[in-house]
């Protein structure tokens, strides 16, 4: 191997270990936040840099995305052209969630959330704790009012009047005896009213009363799981760590492992509106299944591209953030970018 190629492969490598570093457990950042740098910088290319979360505002043609150094970028026309706002941190945002088309919340790294009443136009910092070094990876409301937001060893904060105020909580319960409290990851809810929380070294946590108490339930894997998705069947999939994933259809009772030959992490698992699941991940991984997630046909990129999330528009398009900003991607031609 000449020493161009061994270049281009150590660039390759550390790209990886930076973007899942990134996802996953913190930040490697190039920004203090300081008293005076409290707004992040509109930048000609945002689209085009890390972008950890996508999501379309309760079934509009507008999307936003979010990622490192701030950075939130809206849509007006399902992915194909995109705009910046300010958003009142530099902190690197992980994820987002819309309750309708106005009422939205971020969070991120330095456990910094952020909120919109006019659809992401424009953002107010609800909470903000940089002291702590610990990220939030998951947001979830039930209404506007109530809601929780988790992150690393098991920060968990909660609030009852739409985010003007939260509280730190700690949940007993999720803690292993031996392991103590291990990543919160991701957050899905299931249409008979049950909450599930997945992380770290295979931990799943389960409400059946919104919130208010919670069980740490058996798993079926002991690495760490980056999604969870409720069917329209309400079927649950998880899945994460070196492409591992898993199916249940009795609410968590039992678990089902869906093995498709291939290693490379997943990151995101989405239902479309014909009711095709999609998961995708690392090394340019995609996943379609047609029978509600009993099993998947892979695709691989050849540009290997890593995924951190995506939306799924009509007609097998979907809208991707990860490593090179936003994508608009059709399904059938996974290679094929529409921009």
């Amino acid at each position: 191997m000449n020493k161009i190629k061994i270049k281009i492969w150590i660039m390759i490598i550390s790209l990886i270990f930076i973007f899942n570093t990134t996802i996953l457990y913190g930040e490697n950042k190039v920004y203090t936040i300081k008293d005076n740098e409290e707004s992040s910088w509109i930048m000609p290319r945002a689209r085009k840099s890390l972008l950890l979360d996508v999501l379309q505002i309760k079934d509009s043609s507008k999307l936003i995305a979010v990622g490192e150094r701030g950075h939130i970028l809206l849509s007006d026309d399902s992915g194909n052209n995109w705009r910046q706002v300010v958003a009142p941190t530099l902190s690197t945002l992980t994820k987002i969630f819309f309750y309708d088309n106005s009422h939205g919340w971020i969070v991120g790294h330095d456990a910094v959330i952020l909120f919109t009443s006019d659809g992401g136009e424009t953002w107010t910092k609800q909470y903000f704790a940089p002291e702590k070094e610990w990220p939030l990876f998951a947001i979830w409301f039930k209404d506007t009012q109530y809601g929780i937001a988790t992150g690393a060893y098991g920060f968990y904060l909660e609030t009852n009047d739409g985010g003007n105020t939260w509280i730190e909580r700690t949940v007993e319960s999720l803690e292993d005896p031996e392991f103590g409290f291990a990543h919160f990851n991701a957050i899905t809810l299931t249409s008979d009213g049950k909450i599930f929380i997945a992380g770290e070294a295979g931990f799943l946590g389960k409400s059946n009363d919104f919130g208010k108490t919670w069980e740490k339930i058996e798993s079926p894997y002991i690495g760490s799981y980056f999604t969870i998705l409720t069917t329209s069947s309400n079927a649950l999939i998880m899945a994460g760590l070196r492409g591992h994933i898993f199916r249940s259809a009795d609410s968590g009772e039992s678990w089902e492992e869906i093995t498709t030959g291939d290693v490379a992490s997943l990151n995101k698992c989405i239902q479309l509106k014909n009711g095709k699941i999609v998961l995708a991940g690392m090394e340019g991984t995609f996943l379609v299944s047609n029978d509600d997630g009993k099993t998947f046909k892979i695709s691989k990129r050849s540009d290997r591209l890593a995924v951190a999330s995506m939306v799924g528009l009509e007609n097998d398009i979907i809208v991707v953030a990860g490593e090179r900003g936003v994508l608009k991607i059709s399904l059938q031609d996974v290679n094929k970018t529409l921009e």
